[in-house]
């Protein structure tokens, strides 16, 4: 279990760092190509009728446009369509300080952290014989704020959000969360695996937002009646919950 985490750790940051990478090189050979002459060779007929090898020097030009969807990959002789871009601007995307590259850090954050929330977190639970709730870290808490306010934020750092992390390095409040190196490299060295390890101790079960739509005469009467009674609408709805739930055990019991 914790070997297939670190796995997926591991390699998720390995593609996102090198995804741009390959951009790079790919920046690198147009700039070449479209920089650096190279050598032809063509035949001219002399008077006499024979024929003379003559070599020259060609620049090809720069491409005009990228289809972002070609599956042919990146050609240079790229019609104009719904999924073409000018050249310099898809160029431009690749620089490391660009919007479009830092989006891609962030990206990894929200996508590792509903890995571990939604999955990882549920299976170590299952395998420990405890509650998903039981287990929990500030190393956790640190890439939900970062999460958070990647997703929520404008990627921007929140003052009670990233920049109050306390496991991992915080960001300065109000500035972008973008993730370098040093950031996936704090990531790696910081990640509790002896937390995880071992089962951890029971918590108590807390209250938990239920969010429902329900018609507006029922929610209207069902209001007054708490009122009436003096019990507070989510102590209410939480004894209607459970009747709920017994008379459907019951019914489905017998």
């Amino acid at each position: 279990m914790l070997t297939a985490l670190n796995d997926d750790l591991l390699l998720s940051i390995a593609v996102i760092r090198m995804a741009p990478r390959g951009g790079w090189s790919f920046l690198d050979a147009i700039e070449e190509m479209t920089k650096s002459p190279s050598q032809a060779t063509a035949w001219r007929q002399r008077s006499n009728g024979t024929l003379e090898e003559d070599s020259f020097e060609i620049v090809l030009p720069l491409p005009v446009r990228f289809d972002v969807c070609d599956p042919y990959g990146f050609r240079i002789d790229t019609p104009a369509s719904a999924t073409t871009i000018e050249a310099d601007k898809f160029l431009e995307a690749f620089g490391a300080n660009s919007p479009q590259s830092e989006a891609v850090s962030r990206m990894w954050v929200a996508w590792f952290y509903a890995l571990w929330d939604e999955d990882y977190r549920h299976r170590l639970a299952a395998m420990h014989g405890c509650e998903p709730r039981d287990i929990q870290h500030e190393y956790f808490a640190d890439l939900r704020k970062m999460r958070h306010d990647t997703t929520h934020g404008r990627g921007l750092a929140r003052g009670n959000g990233a920049a109050r992390c306390t496991v991992l390095t915080p960001f300065r409040e109000g500035h972008p969360i973008v993730l370098r190196f040093t950031h996936f490299r704090e990531i790696v060295e910081k990640f509790p695996w002896n937390y995880l390890a071992a089962k951890p101790a029971p918590r108590p079960a807390q209250a938990k937002s239920l969010t429902v739509s329900v018609d507006e005469a029922l929610a209207e009467k069902f209001r007054n009646a708490a009122a009436a009674d003096g019990t507070k609408v989510h102590a209410a709805a939480e004894e209607a919950i459970t009747m709920w739930l017994a008379a459907r055990a019951s019914s489905a019991g017998t």
